[in-house]
């Protein structure tokens, strides 16, 4: 960036600013000076910048905070002021930047702006013709920095205001600023946004699930205080230090959420939050019943993972306690209790009222093995649907993976985890992205499944998308990647990327289009991973965010977006694609077909959610079930079924949802024929009638169902290009009568499917190849 500010630079400073730098002087005497200074905002506005503008003169100095390595929030500076003058003095090195934010067009900077190094008198001429004069002291690097800008005369446009920090930690910055009107006075004074109580009272509770996650392990809200705030418990966090507060959460959905939320927060509208306000909001979410006993029985797991109940008990106790009291659940047993991706941890209060069954504020011996126990039921939330039938498929066997495979799987879905800012596809269109893109911007929560030991597609991001920011959080080490679609060019990516861990920011010009200023957090390898993207103005290509996992197991990664808007506004939503209920009719029986054949309804659904009560598939985790039919019929199948089978299109499939697809195929007659015609060619190649009878009734006069479905067709394992039905069809065709038993007559009509050559059983040969050929023959193998 240069050597710095030579002597006649810091001349020139002095000769152009010396009335603001004597205004400062003067000014930096004051013992206290305010976060935030000017008109106080009206009922029902927040406060949305350090200075609120009054339409008369004003001067005044605020104190910020300047968090790590990042820009401040843009100050508007509205249309009509007269003569404005800020002065920006830091410890840390920080540049000021002055931006024209309705063509995201920068007019002062030390490196892009109109004006660089060097102090410079310049007019901004706009696209429309309108002319701003304006005046930069120039870059400065040396502690402690100091840099000013100026606009001469009544401002003819709206400019936002910024400050790029450099340091790695959190910096203090002090503005001193003069203005002499603003002209005309508008309605709202510039530094305010209309409050939506109800959206930040929703943003504050999320923020309240994961900070009493995170940070009250011990369950002490003292200490979220005390780490996140960096106060001691008589302190104040103002208005300008809270933004480093609150981005500390990985899913702050941006739009100024720091804002209005400190808004809400601060109850008493002193532009303070008190210890006792910032506790009433870490515990202003309350753990539901469902939410509790799944994360205690996540713990549980972790805990059997390393020790018998009787072990941990005696680990926990020391062998010495009669029971484990309140303190030393939160501090020993609960805070060291680390979940792994897809899995919850609720509060540690809300985990020992769980299993303190006797509300006596001590867990016993009993108490605490019955929380270890995986089949805990005291919350109960489902009820088991009916018995279904255990059928197979004919077609390529050799290349279907089956259901039952889920049961092992690395990565497995949370069952209370939640989308936040999803927008709904209208009618007649599925949803085909993580992200629906909003015409006037959006923010929320999504979540990615990662294939192991390679690239997972994320989000296509459209063209005309304005100031995307993101935040990934990941239990497994995976990259963050931003490739432009039309020449696969990695724009982001910490080793090959244009723009990466050695260099955090640029701009990216592509072949059909280019991206405003990026900015990439670097490289991070220790889990919980986090790496985060900004893109700072609008983009001008579509651009595709995706990820790279390096396990040799699936994973999934936690996305918190945020947009202001998307211009040109498309006729239909971005991340939707045209729906056919008969395309998506045909190829969900496709699946259930083959479903079928592998594993039943509640079996599966079991395997999926790990038998957690109120358990549920959501969007992301739908292509990880989808694809393990091998003969799905393109790569968007998942998205157009899901949307199928998720009936009520809340973005997630139920127990009922998935059961009733899953048993959407009806075994035909001829299915049924079939199937057994296979199972008669294998089972004459390891018996005789005779054999077989004798072998399976094992003395009775009949087979009853029972022994059917274990013993016979259970043990039954066809080859590629075999059919299986379940094993009630099956039996329902060979029971005759029907009297829920196969006598020897049924039961060898059904093994004489495929032929009954006598000689051919003899030698172990297949038999007839003619599928119903054997028919005229069973007469005589019953004789026999």
């Amino acid at each position: 960036r240069g050597a710095g500010m030579t002597a006649a630079v810091r001349l020139t400073l002095l000769v152009l600013w010396g009335p603001c730098l004597s205004l400062h002087r003067a000014w930096a005497t004051d013992v206290a000076t305010p976060a935030s200074k000017g008109a106080a905002c009206p009922p029902k506005y927040y406060q949305n910048s350090p200075i609120v503008f009054e339409c008369t003169q004003d001067s005044g100095t605020v104190h910020v905070s300047l968090c790590s390595h990042r820009r401040s929030s843009g100050m508007p500076i509205p249309v009509g002021v007269a003569n404005f003058q800020i002065f920006a003095k830091s410890e840390a090195d920080i540049d000021l930047l002055l931006v024209d934010p309705a063509v995201n067009k920068t007019i002062v900077s030390y490196s892009d702006g109109n004006t660089k190094t060097g102090s410079k008198t310049t007019s901004y001429t706009t696209p429309n013709g309108r002319t701003l004069k304006v005046t930069y002291s120039g870059d400065d690097q040396e502690p402690p920095v100091t840099e000013a800008v100026a606009i001469t005369g009544r401002s003819t446009i709206p400019t936002e205001l910024f400050v790029q920090s450099y340091q790695q930690t959190e910096a203090g910055l002090e503005l001193s600023y003069s203005y002499q009107s603003v002209s005309p006075c508008p309605t709202i004074p510039a530094g305010c946004s209309a409050y939506d109580l109800a959206q930040a009272e929703r943003v504050v509770k999320s923020w309240s699930r994961w900070a009493q996650s995170r940070y009250m392990s011990d369950g002490q809200a003292e200490h979220a205080w005390e780490d996140m705030t960096k106060e001691k418990p008589s302190g104040e966090v103002p208005w300008s230090a809270w933004r480093c507060v609150w981005e500390q959460w990985p899913g702050e959905p941006g739009n100024s959420s720091w804002q209005y939320t400190f808004h809400y927060i601060d109850s008493n509208a002193d532009m303070l939050i008190s210890n006792k306000e910032f506790t009433e909001a870490l515990l202003s979410y309350k753990w539901t019943p469902q939410e509790v006993q799944a994360s205690v029985s996540d713990w549980s797991k972790w805990v059997h993972s390393q020790y018998s109940p009787q072990g941990a008990w005696n680990f926990y106790t020391d062998g010495a306690l009669v029971s484990i009291p309140r303190a030393k659940w939160n501090a020993a047993v609960w805070e060291n209790f680390i979940p792994t991706a897809g899995e919850l941890k609720v509060s540690a209060n809300a985990s020992f009222e769980y299993c303190d069954t006797l509300q006596d504020q001590m867990l016993t011996e009993e108490e605490f093995i019955h929380c270890l126990s995986p089949d805990m039921t005291t919350v109960t939330t489902t009820t088991p649907a009916p018995a279904s039938t255990v059928p197979m498929l004919r077609g390529s066997g050799s290349n279907l993976v089956g259901l039952a495979q889920l049961g092992s799987d690395a990565d497995l879905p949370s069952t209370l985890w939640k989308e936040e800012g999803t927008l709904q596809c209208p009618d007649g269109y599925y949803r085909s992205s993580a992200i629906v893109w909003s015409c006037s911007g959006d923010s929320g929560m999504v979540r990615f499944f990662l294939k192991p030991v390679g690239d997972s597609l994320g989000v296509w991001i459209p063209e005309g998308v304005m100031d995307f920011k993101v935040h990934t959080y990941a239990q497994i080490d995976m990259d963050l990647v931003l490739v432009d679609p039309a020449t696969k060019t990695h724009i982001v990516s910490y080793n090959k990327g244009v723009i990466n861990d050695v260099h955090r920011s640029g701009t990216y010009q592509g072949t059909v289009g280019s991206l405003p200023l990026t900015t990439f957090s670097g490289d991070d390898k220790e889990p919980p991973v986090s790496e985060n993207l900004t893109i700072a103005g609008k983009t001008g290509m579509p651009v595709v965010l995706g990820f790279h996992n390096y396990e040799k197991h699936s994973g999934s990664l936690d996305a918190w977006y945020s947009y202001t808007s998307l211009s040109p506004c498309p006729a239909t939503r971005t991340g939707c694609s045209p729906y056919n209920t008969t395309q998506a009719l045909d190829t969900v029986r496709s699946w259930s077909r083959w479903a079928q054949s592998h594993i039943t309804a509640e079996e599966a659904w079991d395997k999926i959610t790990q038998k957690k009560p109120g358990g549920v598939v959501p969007y992301y985790f739908w292509q990880h079930i989808w694809e393990k039919w091998k003969l799905r019929p393109d790569n968007e199948s998942w998205q157009y079924s899901f949307h199928f089978i998720d009936s009520n299109h809340n973005q997630e499939i139920s127990e009922d949802e998935f059961i009733a697809a899953f048993r959407i195929y009806q075994w035909t007659e001829e299915d049924i024929k079939v199937s057994l015609t296979d199972w008669s060619r294998w089972v004459q190649r390891h018996h005789t009638a005779e054999g077989a009878w004798n072998s399976y009734s094992n003395g009775a006069n009949v087979i009853p169902s029972s022994a059917w479905e274990l013993t016979i067709w259970d043990q039954w394992f066809p080859t590629p290009g075999e059919l299986k039905v379940g094993q009630a069809s099956s039996f329902r065709f060979c029971d005759v009568l029907p009297d829920s038993g196969l006598t020897r007559e049924e039961f060898q009509r059904c093994y004489c499917m495929s032929g009954c050559s006598t000689a051919a059983r003899a030698t172990g040969s297949s038999g007839s190849s003619g599928g119903f050929a054997g028919w005229a023959g069973w007469a005589a193998a019953v004789a026999a």
